[in-house]
C-alpha cells in the first residue's frame, strides 16, 4: 500500500467523503479539522476545505477553503455531476449544502447554512434535476436544483 497523499500534506485535515471524476481525471475529497485527527489544534477548529487531486499523481489541482469566523464547518460528503463538472458538498456542522461550479474557485451556497440540521450523505438524481440529502437527525430531503428549494 502506498499513500496517495500523505497525512497533513497540502494542509489536508481529516478526510471524509471523496469521489472520483473519471471524465476529468480527478479525485475530490472533503477535508475538515476535527479533534479526532492527528495534529489537531484549537486554532484549526471549524476549518474545512474541498480538495481536487490529479488522479494520476496526487498533485493538488484545487484547494477551496471554507472559513467563516465563528462558524464551524465539517465538509462531510460530496457528489459530482460528471457531465457538467459541478461538485455538491454537504456541511454537517453548519447545516448547509454548497456547490463548486466546474472551474470555480469558491464554494457557493446551494442551501444556506442552518437550513438543514446535519446534512451528510448526498446523491444526484439520474436526471440531474435533484439532489438527495440525508439529514442525520431528521431524514431524507430532495433538493430541486433549478429552484434551490426543499419541498414544503
Amino acid at each position: 500500500m502506498v499513500d496517495f497523499v500523505k497525512e497533513g500534506e497540502h494542509g489536508l485535515y481529516a478526510v471524509f467523503g471523496m469521489s472520483v471524476d473519471t471524465e476529468r481525471g480527478s479525485l475530490f475529497a472533503c477535508s475538515s479539522a476535527v479533534p479526532e485527527m492527528n495534529g489537531y489544534s484549537d486554532a484549526d477548529k471549524g476549518k474545512a476545505a474541498l480538495f481536487e487531486f490529479n488522479l494520476t499523481n496526487g498533485s493538488v489541482r484545487r484547494k477551496v477553503t471554507l472559513e467563516d469566523p465563528g462558524v464551524e464547518h465539517n465538509l462531510n460528503d460530496l457528489t459530482i455531476d460528471t457531465a457538467s463538472g459541478d461538485v455538491y458538498i454537504s456541511d454537517a456542522s453548519a447545516g448547509g449544502i454548497y456547490v463548486l461550479k466546474a472551474g470555480g474557485q469558491n464554494l457557493q451556497p446551494l442551501l444556506a447554512p442552518g437550513r438543514l440540521v446535519s446534512p451528510q450523505g448526498i446523491a444526484l438524481s439520474p436526471d440531474k434535476k435533484c439532489l438527495y440529502v440525508s439529514d442525520y437527525p431528521v431524514g431524507l430531503y430532495r433538493v430541486d436544483l433549478a429552484t434551490k428549494t426543499l419541498p414544503t
